[in-house]
């Protein structure tokens, strides 16, 4: 099986700076633009499906490119974002006025510190995992899989054996796409 990790297009918050985390939000004018032409680029693979979490801006992704590639999108729960907590919807600069040290923490290595009332890492790591391995035994052909920042990176440490701290440091933007055979 081959597959293809894409990020989720922008939205307003993204343009602002202000964490999203879980909270549901529609792509920016700006994110379905990238998002078409990521589809224009991805069509060549020739994916069969697309693999997705539930929220609302990876359904709308997951949605645009479904429909430029002519393939159903298959969504799980388990594929939505890390849960941030007290900083989901805070602008970065106001995470790091609040709680300096731990925001410092995360930056520096996301698995050291959770955000305070947010969900962990080792957690992140082994639901992503479940769907990972259920793709594994169901799937040969290739997939994309439409997901949020610390998703992906997560998705990515399982499949590489790298660590998030690692992937962390070298993360890819937004709509990137990175293509992985497993």
């Amino acid at each position: 099986m081959k597959l293809i990790l894409v990020g989720q297009g922008k939205t307003q918050w993204d343009e602002e700076s202000r964490l999203q985390g879980t909270i549901d939000l529609p792509l920016s004018p700006r994110g379905r633009k990238q998002v078409s032409s990521l589809a224009r680029k991805l069509h060549a693979l020739r994916p069969k499906g697309i693999v997705s979490g539930t929220g609302e801006t990876l359904s709308e992704t997951s949605r645009i490119l479904a429909r430029r590639l002519r393939c159903r999108v298959y969504a799980y729960e388990q594929l939505n974002e890390l849960n941030h907590g007290l900083w989901e919807g805070m602008l970065h600069r106001e995470i790091e006025e609040r709680h300096p040290q731990v925001y410092r923490r995360w930056c520096a290595n996301p698995q050291s510190v959770s955000p305070p009332k947010g969900e962990s890492i080792a957690e992140l790591l082994e639901r992503v995992g479940e769907v990972l391995e259920r793709l594994r035994r169901r799937h040969s052909d290739t997939i994309v899989m439409v997901l949020p920042e610390m998703v992906r990176l997560a998705a990515q440490a399982l499949l590489t054996g790298l660590t998030v701290e690692t992937l962390w440091s070298r993360r890819p933007t937004r709509v990137e796409w990175t293509g992985l055979d497993i």
